[in-house]
């Protein structure tokens, strides 16, 4: 793949144990700020407090080479637990916000709004080196339709956790009202960068940059 192909792109080729995929993400200097959001391609090895999961799915995009790519713009998992909710722990207000992309560099949201707008239907089902599938189709969120904290079922609930998926038989991604009858750690999870541009890392088109 030639400089030539990723003219107004970074790229990341991540090598996966059965395929290489590549990583690519917009030049903010072409698109304005955005943020990138991911399935993560491994069960969290954490507990769920945020304090640990935020530096966990963080540790995920440093090693697969996209956190690099992005400029490093800090990265948090799109879930609630108990004492944490979403909002505060993501930075996405209901309102407002930049556009949002997936690490292949399609545009998954618009806004926040769009990002969190309920019968979306989106499918988010590529992790943080680009590939896709072998996640599962139950991602543990704690979140509920609205989108609100799923009281009772929140990732460290103990109990059932509110759950989304990543695919598009959802009515909302992150939480369709339903919950995922086993513990904390059974599935991936959702996590999102901070603001990549002006407000945050500065991604730099053309570079290639190779991962693990």
């Amino acid at each position: 793949m030639s400089l030539t192909a990723l003219a107004g792109f970074v790229a990341v080729a991540a090598i996966a144990p059965t395929a290489q995929a590549d990583i690519a993400l917009p030049d903010p200097g072409t698109v304005g700020d955005y943020r990138v959001v991911f399935v993560t391609s491994l069960k969290p090895t954490v507990a769920a407090d945020m304090a640990l999961l935020n530096p966990w799915v963080t540790s995920l995009a440093v090693d697969s080479g996209l956190d690099a790519a992005a400029g490093s713009p800090g990265w948090s998992v799109v879930g609630a637990t108990t004492t944490v909710d979403v909002f505060t722990n993501t930075g996405l207000t209901q309102t407002g916000g930049v556009p949002i992309y997936l690490v292949d560099g399609t545009a998954f949201a618009t806004d926040n709004v769009d990002f969190w707008a309920i019968g979306s239907n989106k499918t988010l089902d590529i992790n943080e080196t680009g590939e896709t599938g072998s996640f599962g189709t139950a991602i543990h969120t704690g979140v509920n339709v609205g989108p609100v904290t799923y009281a009772g079922k929140e990732l460290n609930s103990g109990g059932a956790v509110g759950h989304g998926g990543n695919d598009a038989g959802y009515v909302t991604w992150y939480g369709n009202g339903e919950s995922w009858m086993g513990t904390f750690g059974d599935t991936s999870l959702f996590a999102i960068s901070g603001v990549i541009g002006g407000g945050g890392g500065g991604a730099t088109p053309g570079t290639l940059i190779y991962g693990k």
